[in-house]
């Protein structure tokens, strides 16, 4: 039962009160459907929750794969293009083939005209003592003097200075093994045993293999067809313990491989060099089992022997790359600076405060925009530098026979090539990002809908049922309302028989209880 009305009145100290009373709880007993749908819709919910922000990372990812840039942009790009294509023209050179040789030539002939200088002055020094004369520094400086005179080089007699320079090596620091290939019959010849002798190696596998033989006397030689060739060597030996024998190992190694990158004394300048460290490291990766059996040990045993990509051409195409390289850099630097400057500029615009600027925005790295930027700067770059190549190789070839083409190889700007290229491949790998986000973009918007819809289904199976609920209470109230009528009905009615039986039973009260009604009379009033 639960009470709807309370009516209460109080005269003096009596009271009256009236209660109206339910014969039913009104409260709405929670209904389970209510509760499975509130935790569906709980579920809904989150899962909408997690969609949006899955929608905006992916649109923030999209926003930064796509090209934004204006004519400003374009115009600054091709701009920088020019300018630097006509600084390649302009400042940069055409390849020098002969860079790398003239370099390790001087190096061989300088280091031997100063190690013999101090041989000389020592072993001079040396027999003086014997015969208790000390030599003066005149005596000293005219033996400098004629070992200096002895490398001094002219126009004429540079191949004999270089050939003595590399015979002073040669005598003086033996390797091991060096030359134990000959008539051996395994496939290893005078013009790749460089090659093929991994102690002849720049690496650091060269040395370890150098240190080896002097402890074991075994040379590791790996021949054009893949085999792997142990060989034992009995002269070249120094050390006699183990310091010693590391010391050979390492100085004797690595000042033989400076006589040997100017070629032979034979044939100085002109033979055989050393192989670089890249040739170096892709024969020492053709010997791991498995590879030694592709094609791989030929076509290096070819370009060494046949091209003659030696230390020498390592070094020119290192030079010649890096010098390509410095007015690459300096496009991208402008390019890039630019796009800072003026994405700064309108950020500053835009939040009127450095301290709200948003400084992802103005990075000049990882987005569209700038991808965009670079290649058509490069591709600007590359179109000026290919015709400058092209006019400057047709003038000195006298045209476009068959001359034309080594120049105009050797005056482009590789360095620029390889750069546009990546920018190309860069931005068009932006491009299929792009598609694929906008397409997974596509299906979580789809699965943002079906999941609204789901949520408004939720939310009207919950209107349906509170109204169903609201109807249950209302039918109650009414009946509750009914009842409560009679019941008043019935009170009144019980309420004037009451009075009619007063009337009736005066007589009664006044003989029973004197002055009763007197008394009854005045509280009314």
């Amino acid at each position: 039962m639960e009470e709807l009305l309370r009516l209460k009145n109080t005269v003096d100290d009596f009271e009256v009160e009236f209660d109206i009373i339910t014969p039913a709880k009104l409260s709405i007993v929670t209904d389970e459907r209510m509760q499975k749908i509130n935790q569906c819709l709980e579920t809904v919910e989150s899962q909408l929750e997690l969609n949006r922000k899955q929608i905006d990372e992916i649109n923030a990812q999209i926003d930064r794969l796509t090209n934004h840039a204006d004519g400003i942009d374009y115009m600054v790009a091709v701009a920088s293009g020019i300018l630097t294509g006509l600084i390649d023209s302009f400042f940069v050179k055409e390849f020098d083939k002969l860079w790398g040789d003239k370099k390790v030539n001087k190096f061989v002939i300088e280091n031997a005209k100063k190690q013999k200088v101090e041989d000389k002055v020592k072993q001079a020094i040396e027999n003086a003592k014997k015969k208790n004369i000390n030599l003066s520094q005149e005596q000293i400086d005219q033996i400098r003097e004629n070992i200096e005179k002895e490398f001094s080089i002219d126009d004429n007699n540079h191949d004999d200075v270089l050939r003595r320079a590399i015979k002073y090596f040669e005598d003086k620091y033996k390797l091991p093994g060096d030359n134990i290939h000959q008539n051996a019959g395994l496939g290893i010849s005078p013009s790749s045993h460089h090659l093929d002798d991994l102690a002849h190696h720049p690496t650091l596998l060269g040395l370890l293999c150098a240190i080896i033989t002097q402890f074991t006397k075994k040379g590791v030689y790996q021949n054009a067809d893949g085999k792997t060739r142990i060989i034992i060597a009995e002269d070249g030996f120094i050390g006699t313990d183990i310091p010693s024998k590391i010391f050979a190992g390492t100085v004797n190694w690595f000042w033989h491989l400076v006589s040997d990158m100017a070629g032979s004394k034979s044939t100085p300048g002109a033979g055989m060099g050393i192989p670089g460290p890249i040739m170096s490291l892709a024969k020492e990766i053709a010997m791991i089992q498995g590879i030694n059996k592709t094609p791989l040990p030929k076509l290096l045993n070819k370009l060494f022997v046949d091209k003659r990509i030696d230390l020498r051409f390592e070094l020119t195409l290192a030079h010649e790359l890096g010098k390509q390289a410095i007015p690459v850099i300096i496009n991208e630097t402008i390019v890039r600076s630019f796009y800072f400057i003026r994405r700064l500029a309108m950020q500053y615009k835009e939040k009127g405060s450095l301290k709200d600027i948003e400084w992802e925005k103005t990075l000049p790295f990882k987005n569209r925009t700038i991808v965009r930027m670079i290649t058509i700067s490069s591709g600007t770059f590359m179109a000026v530098d290919l015709a400058d190549a092209a006019i400057r190789a047709a003038v000195k070839s006298g045209g476009f026979g068959p001359g034309f083409l080594p120049e105009f190889v050797l005056r482009v700007n590789f360095v620029g090539i390889g750069r546009f290229a990546v920018a190309v491949v860069t931005d068009v790998k932006m491009g299929i990002d792009r598609s694929r986000l906008r397409n997974e973009r596509l299906m979580l918007v789809s699965k943002q809908m079906h999941l609204m819809t789901a949520k408004i289904f939720y939310m009207q199976a919950r209107t349906w049922i509170a109204a169903e609920e609201t109807e249950k209470s209302i039918n109650e109230v009414v009946e509750i309302m009914e009842t409560a009528g009679k019941m008043a009905y019935e009170n009144w009615r019980e309420n004037i028989q009451a009075l009619q039986r007063i009337g009736e039973l005066s007589q009664d009260i006044e003989k029973n209880n004197p002055g009763l009604i007197d008394e009854i009379c005045d509280i009314l009033q």
